[in-house]
C-alpha cells in the first residue's frame, strides 16, 4: 500500500499538491485555526464544567441505569415491562421517576449491569465523563479524516522531528490546524452532540464504531468493518439500516461482519436474558417509536409538517411515498456511483469512498419517521467528508470554473452544518409540547423544526454531487499528486 506521513500521523495515500501560498499566508492560516481551535475548546470546557455541577447526564441515563440494575438482579427480568422498570428506578434512585421506556436492544444493559454496583449518583458522573472524552476523541477522529481529503501544501517537513521543527512544519502547511479547528467548531458547539451529553444518551458510544467505519474499510478490513456496523446496530437499532449500504457497495466481506456480529451479540444476549425478553425489544421498539413520532418535537424529515397539518391520513400516505422515494433515490445514487469508474486507483479515490458513506449516514435519519435533537450526532462524518471535500476542491482546483463550484458546494455544507448545529428557541427541539409562536401568521415552531432535516439532505445533496463524479477531487484536480512508499 502507498503511504504518506503527514503531520496527522502515517495516512495511506498522499493528497493531492495544492498551489503554493506565501508564508504570510500559510502564517495567517495556522494563527486563524489556532484561535478558532482555542475558542471552541473554550466554550467546550465551560459547558463541560457547567455540566459536572448540574443534573446533566442523567435524564435518560436514568433508563439505563434501571434496565441495568434490574438484570443484575434478575438476568431475566423483562427490562421492556413498565413495572420492571419503574420498580427498578426506585430502588436505584434513579432522577427520573418513573424512568421512560427502555427501547434498546438489551446489550448495553447487559453491559452496564456490573456496574450498577456503584451508586446512580456516581456512575451518572462517570458515564457523563467519559461521554465528554469520547466526544472529544470523536472530533480528533473527524478532524483526521477531513484532513485525508485536503490537500497536502507541503511536503518538505514531512518527516519532522521534535517540538520546534512540527511547529514549522504546521506553519508550512497549516491545513492539519485547519482539519481540527473546523472539527472542532463542527462538533463541540453541535446542538445534537451538546443534547447527547446533558441528556446522557448513548449516542456516542454508537458514533464511535461507525466513525471508524471509513477507516476500516481503508484499509482493507472490510469484516471489522461489518462487525463495527452490527455492535452500533446492537446498541440501537437504526445503525443497522447501514448493511443495505454495504450490500449496494457489494462489500460482501463486511456484509457477512455485520451479520455475523449482529448473529454472535444476539446469541450472547440471548444467553442472558432469554429470547422472551431479547424480541420484546423489537416490539418495544417499534411501540414507542410510532407513538412517540406524533410529539412535537419530532425533526424527522415529514414530521413537523404532519405535525402542522394535524396528521391527517392522505397526508401521511403522501410522506410514506416521498419517503420510500428518497430511499430509492439514495440507493440508486449510492448503487451508481459504485458501479462506476472501475479504473480509477482504489487506494488514491478517498472522495468517493467518504461521500458514499456520508449519503448513507444521512438517509438513517432522513427516512426516520421519528429523530430527536441527539439523534442528529450521528450525520455529523458526513458534514465532515461534505466540509472537507468542497475545501480540498477549492484547494485543488485546476480552473476557475472549478473553483467557483467548489466554493458553492463548500458554501451549502457550511449552512447546512450550521443548521445542523444551532439550538432552537424555546424548547422546540427538546420539549414534546413546545409554545406556539408565529410570525406574519406563518407557525414557526414546525418550519424552523425542519431545518436539522433539510440540513441533513443538503449534506446528502452535496455529498451525492462528490459521489458522483467519474474522479475523486485527487485524481481530478491533481494528476502529479506524489506518492511515497512506505
Amino acid at each position: 500500500m502507498l503511504r504518506m506521513r503527514g503531520l496527522m500521523g502515517t495516512s495511506d495515500v498522499a493528497g493531492p499538491q495544492a498551489p503554493a501560498f506565501s508564508p504570510r499566508v500559510r502564517l495567517a492560516l495556522a494563527l486563524a485555526a489556532m484561535l478558532a481551535l482555542a475558542g471552541a475548546l473554550l466554550r467546550w470546557a465551560l459547558l463541560l464544567e457547567d455540566a459536572v455541577h448540574s443534573i446533566a447526564g442523567r435524564y435518560d441515563f436514568s433508563s439505563y441505569y434501571a434496565a441495568a440494575l434490574a438484570l443484575r438482579n434478575d438476568p431475566h427480568a423483562n427490562i421492556y415491562a413498565e413495572s420492571v422498570i419503574a420498580h427498578a428506578g426506585a430502588a436505584g434512585h434513579v432522577l427520573v421517576q418513573p424512568p421512560l421506556p427502555y427501547t434498546y436492544p438489551p446489550l448495553f444493559a447487559i453491559l452496564l449491569a456490573p456496574f450498577t454496583a456503584v451508586s446512580f449518583r456516581i456512575l451518572s458522573r462517570l458515564w457523563l465523563v467519559g461521554n465528554a472524552a469520547l466526544w472529544l476523541a470523536l472530533t480528533l477522529l473527524l478532524a483526521a479524516e477531513m484532513y485525508r481529503l485536503l490537500p497536502r501544501l507541503s511536503a518538505s517537513r514531512a518527516s519532522a522531528r521534535g517540538i520546534r521543527d512540527r511547529a514549522a512544519a504546521l506553519v508550512d502547511d497549516p491545513l492539519p490546524l485547519v482539519a481540527v479547528a473546523v472539527a472542532a467548531w463542527l462538533c463541540l458547539p453541535s446542538a445534537p452532540a451538546v443534547q447527547t451529553l446533558l441528556t446522557g444518551q448513548i449516542n456516542f458510544l454508537v458514533l464511535a464504531p461507525l466513525a471508524l467505519v471509513p477507516l476500516l474499510l481503508r484499509r482493507g478490513r472490510d469484516f471489522w468493518a461489518g462487525a463495527a456496523i452490527g455492535l452500533a446496530a446492537m446498541l440501537k437499532f437504526t445503525p443497522a439500516l447501514l448493511i443495505a449500504y454495504l450490500i449496494l457497495m457489494r462489500r460482501w466481506r463486511a456484509v457477512a461482519g455485520a451479520l455475523i456480529a449482529l448473529a454472535v451479540l444476539a446469541a450472547g444476549s440471548i444467553a442472558v436474558v432469554g429470547p422472551g425478553v431479547f424480541f420484546a425489544a423489537l416490539t418495544q421498539a417499534l411501540r414507542v417509536g410510532s407513538g412517540d413520532a406524533t410529539l412535537g418535537h419530532n425533526e424527522a424529515l415529514f414530521a413537523p409538517m404532519l405535525t402542522l397539518l394535524g396528521n391527517p391520513a392522505p397526508a401521511q400516505v403522501v410522506a410514506q411515498v416521498l419517503s420510500v422515494a428518497l430511499v430509492v433515490a439514495l440507493g440508486y445514487v449510492l448503487w451508481r456511483g459504485s458501479a462506476a469508474d472501475p479504473s480509477a486507483d482504489p487506494e488514491g479515490d478517498w472522495a468517493r469512498p467518504a461521500a458514499g458513506y456520508g449519503i448513507a449516514l444521512c438517509a438513517l435519519l432522513l427516512v426516520s419517521p421519528s429523530a430527536w435533537v441527539h439523534h442528529y450526532v450521528w450525520v455529523l462524518p458526513a458534514a465532515a467528508s461534505a466540509l472537507g471535500l468542497g475545501l480540498a476542491g477549492a484547494l485543488s482546483a485546476s480552473t476557475a470554473q472549478g473553483c467557483r463550484q467548489a466554493l458553492l458546494l463548500l458554501g451549502l455544507a457550511v449552512v447546512a452544518a450550521l443548521a445542523l448545529s444551532y439550538s432552537l428557541p424555546y424548547g422546540w427541539d427538546t420539549e414534546p409540547q413546545p409554545a406556539q409562536t408565529s410570525l406574519l401568521g406563518l407557525p414557526l415552531w414546525p418550519l424552523l423544526l425542519e431545518a436539522r432535516a433539510l440540513a441533513t439532505l443538503a449534506l446528502a445533496l452535496v455529498l451525492s454531487y462528490w459521489y458522483l463524479r467519474r474522479t475523486s477531487v485527487a485524481v481530478e484536480t491533481a494528476p502529479h499528486a506524489t506518492r511515497v512508499p512506505a
